[in-house]
């Protein structure tokens, strides 16, 4: 009997440890404690044409959470952006400028033409 008891204590204990540390990331991933005021994207940045049809390609890791339907689900819709102010928000999350480690995470694997090329596509989709 001791030794289910312990189980079962042991269980709850490591529930309630996932649950916090989900919640403290949760909580961590949703600040957005930006510098924003200050940050600019180059113009040789805001030039660069991206290609559609490799911003389709792309686009699989981005609607894994930013939903295709356009829907706003605690996480914000990308589809029907302007161009500049996509390529501005991702270059805002590579430099730092704006925090969240998850979109950091991403965006620092992006080249400026895959930006530009995500920019591109999730401007053509209609909410």
């Amino acid at each position: 009997m001791y030794n289910l008891i312990m189980k079962y204590l042991i269980s709850v204990l490591s529930i309630s440890i996932l649950c916090v540390n989900l919640f403290g990331f949760y909580v961590f991933a949703s600040e957005q404690v930006n510098h924003e005021g200050g940050f600019e994207v180059s113009d040789e940045i805001l030039a660069i044409v991206g290609d559609i049809d490799y911003g389709e390609y792309l686009s699989s890791e981005c609607t894994t959470c930013h939903h295709a339907q356009g829907l706003d689900e605690g996480i914000p819709s990308i589809t029907g952006w302007p161009v500049e102010s996509f390529v501005w928000a991702l270059h805002s999350y590579r430099s730092g400028a704006r925090n969240h480690p998850i979109m950091e995470m991403i965006t620092q694997r992006l080249s400026n033409e895959e930006i530009a090329s995500l920019a591109i596509f999730f401007e053509s989709m209609n909410n």
